[in-house]
């Protein structure tokens, strides 16, 4: 761990213990069965917490990798002592609550993680503090591709940078969003304004936390997978999967069903997520394992869906609720003011008709406009 990145963990971790005491209520006399079982349930959180710590900063201490056994052998052992913890509070009854040791693990390995996480947004490595890690590792980290930096589409439009003093000179850069128009070297500017500057930001950022450039044992930025992001299908995917979808974009190619528009903030966002050591708002869509879409969501096609409400997932997948209609409590309804129009529509299908606007349909069912011409459920 750099001396830059230790003032924002600190912070972090701060914020965590005064969250913790923030949530003990204050009261005077005998805890309750439930109170007394989030009591151990806390000491168990914070025991293995510390204890993970513990292991790692032991670990970054040595030089030892991720896969290093010891490490593995003492992480192993914070896990065992939870679980038991977290046993023995549950045996004793009235946990509120109860059985959600593997929810709190979870949340706790990834707090662990991200406090391991650096990224630098595209104005950082171009004139904050990025830019000094840039500038001291540019050289070590390129040293495969003979200190080239390049990114666009391979037999499409290239950007190629040949030292970190041409990135500093490149980056932030504005301008609307859009693909390279051509090949260019070391270049101040291009057409594809921010989205160039925010794909070379993010290549920076996988590439040097591939390098280990910051130390630690996070798991690498760029196989972390994406999660509930919007309505773009990427559940699951690597960051560097996503990157490499960027940089055909970039490169003047097609990448269906992504567009420019819609990955330009994604990439933005993915830059700040750890911004120079500190998880932002976007770190939480960002997992080591599967995707898990947070309840009432499910996975449709690579997306987080709330099948009680969405009219194109309604109670499951591909759903699609009919015109006119909402998704309600996972099922189908017609909308007011539109209304079913036809006979014993409890045991067949009816139409949800917008009465406001339809001539056959005008202000109620069967009301038919001679004119043609309903508006405001009135006929004109």
């Amino acid at each position: 761990m750099t001396t830059e990145r230790l003032p924002g963990r600190a912070c972090v971790l701060l914020a965590v213990v005064l969250f913790s005491l923030a949530a003990v209520p204050a009261y005077a006399g005998k805890p309750s069965t439930p109170e007394k079982c989030g009591a151990a349930k806390r000491n168990a959180a914070g025991k293995k917490l510390a204890c993970k710590l513990n292991c790692t900063a032991k670990a970054v201490g040595k030089g030892l990798p991720a896969t290093d056994p010891t490490l593995g052998a003492c992480l192993a052992t914070c896990g065992g002592k939870f679980d038991t913890a977290f046993a023995n509070a549950e045996k004793h009854g009235g946990c509120l609550p109860a059985g959600d040791g593997d929810k709190v693990e979870a949340y706790l390995d990834r707090f662990l993680a991200s406090l391991e996480e650096t990224t630098y947004t595209q104005s950082s490595w171009g004139e904050g503090p990025g830019s000094i890690v840039l500038n001291v590792n540019f050289d070590a980290v390129y040293a495969a591709t003979f200190g080239l930096l390049s990114g666009g589409l391979s037999g499409g439009f290239t950007m190629v940078f040949t030292d970190a003093e041409s990135v500093v000179q490149y980056l932030p850069a504005i301008g609307a969003p859009g693909p390279l128009n051509g090949s260019v070297l070391n270049p101040i500017s291009t057409a594809a304004g921010g989205f160039g500057g925010e794909v070379v930001g993010l290549t920076l950022n996988v590439d040097f936390s591939d390098a280990r450039v910051n130390g630690g044992l996070a798991v690498p930025f760029g196989d972390l997978a994406l999660c509930d992001v919007g309505t773009l299908p990427v559940n699951g995917m690597k960051v560097r999967e996503l990157l490499a979808v960027a940089n055909t974009l970039l490169g003047g190619g097609s990448s269906p069903p992504f567009t420019i528009a819609e990955v330009d903030p994604v990439l933005r966002d993915l830059n700040a997520a750890f911004s120079d050591g500190v998880p932002g708002p976007f770190a939480s869509h960002l997992v080591t394992g599967a995707c898990a879409c947070p309840a009432p969501k499910v996975d449709c096609n690579g997306v987080c869906v709330d099948p009680t409400t969405d009219a194109a997932n309604c109670g499951s997948c591909g759903n699609v609720c009919g015109q006119n209609e909402i998704c309600a409590g996972s099922s189908c309804a017609c909308a007011a003011p539109a209304m079913l129009c036809g006979t014993q529509c409890n045991v067949r299908f009816c139409p949800c008709v917008a009465v406001q606007s339809d001539p056959a349909n005008c202000g109620t069912c069967g009301h038919v406009c001679t004119s043609g011409v309903c508006a405001a459920g009135t006929c004109q």
